[in-house]
């Protein structure tokens, strides 16, 4: 299917898309399902927009952010959180010192938030996917 305006291959959804993804472009509010976007400078922050920081410390800072959302999380789900390579969040989880634990009825090893309970106990009937 090839639709039309902002449908399926317009050009025009595609030239928003590649400028969403290369930063020229931002979702600045949403009108129910619809994205709204608008030039960075004009919905983020100066403070903000003046942070510079390299590719590590960013990947850093997403995964210290997903670990501490998740609380507890195993490294292929602090990867999906954000969507970043599981090779490259295994060597940014490493150096951010959380503390790792063996969660039951898990294969792998998780990282624990500072923040978490790990004395929480979980009715597993409750818990849905």
């Amino acid at each position: 299917m090839t639709g039309n305006g902002w449908e399926r291959t317009s050009p025009y959804r595609w030239a928003r898309e590649w400028l969403a993804a290369s930063g020229g472009a931002v979702c600045g509010e949403r009108d129910r399902w619809e994205r709204v976007y608008s030039r960075p400078e004009l919905v983020i922050p100066a403070g903000i927009r003046a942070v510079k920081l390299d590719d590590d410390e960013c990947v850093r800072e997403l995964c210290r952010r997903a670990v501490a959302a998740l609380g507890v999380a195993t490294t292929g789900e602090v990867a999906d959180y954000f969507r970043i390579r599981p090779a490259v969040v295994a060597g940014a989880l490493d150096g951010l010192g959380f503390a790792r634990t063996q969660v039951r009825g898990w294969r792998e090893i998780a990282w624990l938030s500072p923040d978490a309970d790990p004395g929480v106990r979980v009715d597993e009937d409750r818990v849905t996917a």
